[in-house]
């Protein structure tokens, strides 16, 4: 069946996973399926071609799920493919593992959740020696709408502080003056006349602090292996406790 131009914009914009084109006529085929990639295109999705009349299923499945880092569309395009070439258990196993897939929203692609066994969140409660305590929180696919990524938040006798402020900004609050009070320190380089300041992207500043540590150990090092160590021994522990149930001290 042949749509109208609109018909198929309102078809393809629609949400529909799939779009086959079938006529006799192949230049048919072809023609549909440019207008139909036209529309599709523009999201700019991720797209992986599969030549060949008979793609293996693996492979449209990989493709399927290819990981997208900028959690954009992916699209694979099979422009021969013969359905007729596939075997009728073929076919129902394609079915059954883009149906598990097929509402999975997540940033890295679509997955399978029969075969995936590492935790989607974990949560510790850590106490120190000095009475201290740390509530701890880590997940990739919770569902919450507080996706407060690398975040910190600190309660003390004296104030707090957290970076939950505009962009991430810090946020210092406590009492002063019998009044509650809440600052937003101004971290950006800038301030003098005519001189807009020079600022680095933190995650760069910390590569480049690793290496030239690694290249001369003289250079300075911000996180230490030892602290390293006992981040690694807390997050361990956290694991253990899960499986056994029981605290875990040090």
């Amino acid at each position: 069946m042949l749509y109208s131009e609109n018909e198929l914009n309102k078809r393809l914009r629609s949400g529909c996973g799939l779009y086959y084109f079938y006529a006799a006529d192949e230049a048919l085929v072809h023609t549909a399926a440019q207008k139909a990639l036209k529309v599709l295109n523009e999201d700019d999705p991720e797209t992986t071609v599969l030549d060949g009349p008979a793609p293996r299923v693996e492979e449209i499945v990989l493709a399927a799920g290819t990981i997208s880092f900028f959690g954009g569309r992916r699209l694979v395009l099979m422009p021969l493919i013969r359905p007729s070439t596939y075997s009728d258990k073929d076919l129902q196993d394609l079915c059954d593992t883009l149906a598990d897939t097929e509402n999975a929203a997540n940033a890295w692609g679509s997955w399978d959740p029969k075969k995936f066994t590492v935790e989607d969140s974990a949560f510790g409660y850590i106490k120190m020696k000095n009475g201290a305590t740390i509530f701890l929180e880590a997940s990739w696919a919770l569902n919450t709408l507080l996706a407060n990524e690398a975040k910190t938040l600190l309660c003390g006798t004296k104030g707090g502080a957290d970076m939950l402020g505009e962009g991430g900004a810090l946020r210092i609050n406590g009492e002063k003056y019998s009044k509650l009070y809440t600052e937003i320190p101004d971290l950006k380089a800038s301030g003098a006349a005519f001189f807009e300041g020079v600022s680095d992207n933190p995650a760069e500043v910390e590569a480049r602090m690793w290496i030239d540590h690694v290249k001369d150990d003289s250079k300075p090092l911000i996180t230490k292996p030892e602290q390293a160590y006992v981040v690694t021994q807390i997050l361990e522990a956290i694991y253990k406790s899960a499986a056994t149930g029981e605290t875990v001290k040090f």
